[in-house]
This record gives structure tokens, C-alpha cells and sequence, in this order.
């Protein structure tokens, strides 16, 4: 189901092992991408920005062995208020959970999931 401005939803967060976590960090993040065409020209631009980011999870120094994971939860709150960026052309407007790993001994990581956020 979206989630509409204002309200909350629960987050699980699942690393499976084995790993050694260095920091885990979620972050909710709204994208704002203006498309423009020229006139008379077959040219369209993008502009992309971030409206607004708030940090949701922050874990320091986790572990799990093989078979193991390691499991957060967290709520979300989408804000009520996000101002979009005064720029003309067609908005779009997407809404992300952006998961950052720092792994010791591995390679860092990232992952954006993208959420539904119902207009309000």
C-alpha cells in the first residue's frame, strides 16, 4: 500500500551473514526530475534533485556468522511538507529507502528501494 505524507510505516532491515558490518545506514530520500523539452527542437534535458533526505537507520559495528543475519527495525516517517524545486517542465517525484553498508574486509554497498508515496 503507498504511504501518504505525514504518516509512518515499519522497516526491517535483514544483512545476511557472514559479515562484519562496519556501519549500516538508511536514508529516505525524495528525488525531484524535471523533464524540459526545447522548442522546436527534438532536445529534452533532465534535471534531477534531492528535495529532501532524512536519515532513518544508523547502525555502528554489527556481526553475523554463516547462517546468521542481522536484523533492524526502524519507522519511517515521510514529512508532510516537502517543497518541490521551482523549475519549469513535467515533475516527477520518486521516493527511495537508500541502504549503505560498510563492510570490513569486503567491499562497501548500496541499495536504493523505491517506495510508493501516495499524493496528498
Amino acid at each position: 500500500m503507498p504511504v501518504r505524507p505525514g504518516e509512518s510505516f515499519q522497516m526491517t532491515v535483514r544483512q545476511p551473514g557472514p559479515i562484519r558490518l562496519k556501519s549500516l545506514r538508511v536514508n529516505l530520500v525524495c528525488e525531484q526530475i524535471t523533464t524540459r523539452s526545447s522548442a522546436g527542437l527534438s532536445k529534452t534535458s533532465r534535471d534531477r534533485r534531492i528535495i529532501h533526505q532524512s536519515n532513518v537507520l544508523d547502525l555502528k559495528e554489527a556481526a553475523a556468522g554463516p547462517g546468521e543475519e542481522v536484523v533492524r527495525h526502524a519507522g519511517v516517517s515521510v514529512p508532510p511538507d516537502v517543497r518541490l524545486a521551482d523549475i519549469a517542465g513535467r515533475k516527477e517525484i520518486v521516493w527511495r529507502l537508500e541502504v549503505w553498508g560498510r563492510v570490513r574486509g569486503w567491499a562497501d554497498f548500496g541499495h536504493p528501494f523505491v517506495i510508493q508515496v501516495a499524493d496528498s
